[in-house]
């Protein structure tokens, strides 16, 4: 659907001419995605920025909306048919089939998907429609924007940690995040789409896919506001938890790196290491003796130097450093016991849960 004569050595569109020719060949029309799961707090919002893109190009895409509610006891579905989108239902516990389900409710030439929580900037579209007229280009994502300014305190300084370090207007990158991911639809479908036998990481296991076929760029000049960032420590712990249930099957499916292989053991080792800490001060407080206390005191200043190390890292700078540890702590424990303890989604701050 992607290999048009005129397209097949494309470029980034220098011009608007150069776009509209694109889009004439071969990307004629996008369907928007979003699944939702009682996200009345936030998707009107949404919706309104995606009927933005739509409305930008009008007279050169034909773009749809659908709004994929996985059993919804809010005002989700009676708000995605007022902003008329498609609502197309599924079973909720699944990210993945939700997705797979919208994606297939329309043929056409590209899909986004986009979190409910989510916000576009203008011109969103346009830009990762530029993107994709590079024929090597399969994916293309923008950037999460910082949070508001009054936000709490866990989301301000997870956001700003998790920010990457931008040197360029747009970079190749190993994995999408699918809360704004646009991709090609002819080799979205070749590929399957997303894997409906992952619990979570069902975009990172996407990406590593899509990436055999071709690149995945990732924009820097756009950022997506996303609006359902954790807000408290416990949110935020019981979040990563959920997040992590995906990590070992789907690095077992695909095969890891020796990278991914210090992220998925790192936290394993270091909810050992806390495990352990606790173990030794409950036995010095029992037992006591000078030996005891020493053990204890060694593993625990290991405890607090880890995540002093990667927080400083993360951010660059002194600044804020310790709230910025006690969120890398509490992501490396909520990450070590995930794959280890059952967990649910948790609903979003606001919203209610069923």
């Amino acid at each position: 659907m992607f290999e048009s004569a005129s397209w097949q050595d494309g470029h980034f569109p220098q011009n608007e001419n150069e776009l509209n020719q694109f889009c004439r060949d071969t990307a004629r029309t996008v369907s928007f995605v979003v699944p939702a799961r009682n996200e009345e707090l936030h998707l009107e919002s949404c919706l309104a920025s995606l009927h933005a893109q739509a409305e930008e190009l009008k007279n050169l895409v034909a773009v749809s909306l659908v709004v994929v509610d996985n059993s919804s006891t809010d005002a989700t579905v009676k708000i995605a048919r007022r902003c008329k989108a498609t609502v197309v239902n599924v079973l909720p516990g699944n990210p993945g089939r939700a997705r797979n389900a919208g994606a297939a409710e329309f043929n056409a030439d590209v899909v986004a998907f986009v979190d409910a929580d989510c916000v576009l900037p203008r011109g969103w579209l346009r830009q990762m429609l530029k993107h994709l007229a590079e024929s090597t280009v399969v994916a293309v994502g923008a950037i999460q924007g910082p949070a508001s300014p009054d936000a709490p305190w866990v989301e301000r300084v997870w956001v700003e940690m998790i920010a990457p370090s931008v040197k360029a207007s747009s970079d190749r990158v190993l994995w999408l995040p699918a809360f704004n991911l646009a991709v090609r639809k002819s080799v979205f479908d070749d590929l399957g789409g997303f894997d409906e036998s992952l619990a979570t990481c069902e975009d990172s296991d996407l990406s590593y896919r899509l990436a055999i076929r071709g690149e995945l760029r990732r924009d820097n000049d756009f950022s997506v506001r996303h609006l359902g960032e954790s807000k408290t420590i416990v949110e935020f712990f019981q979040r990563e938890m959920w997040r992590s249930q995906g990590n070992f099957r789907s690095a077992w499916k695909r095969g890891t790196t020796v990278g991914e292989c210090v992220s998925l053991f790192l936290p394993l080792s270091y909810t050992l290491v806390v495990a352990l800490a606790v173990f030794l001060l409950m036995i010095s407080i029992v037992v006591g003796g000078f030996r005891s206390w020493v053990i204890f005191a060694t593993i625990g200043i290991g405890v607090t130097i880890l995540p002093l190390a990667i927080a400083l890292v993360k951010r660059r700078r002194f600044g804020k450093i310790l709230p910025a540890a006690v969120l890398v702590a509490t992501y490396l424990l909520a990450r070590g016991l995930g794959p280890l303890v059952p967990s649910r989604r948790v609903p979003r701050s606001g919203l209610t849960s069923s």
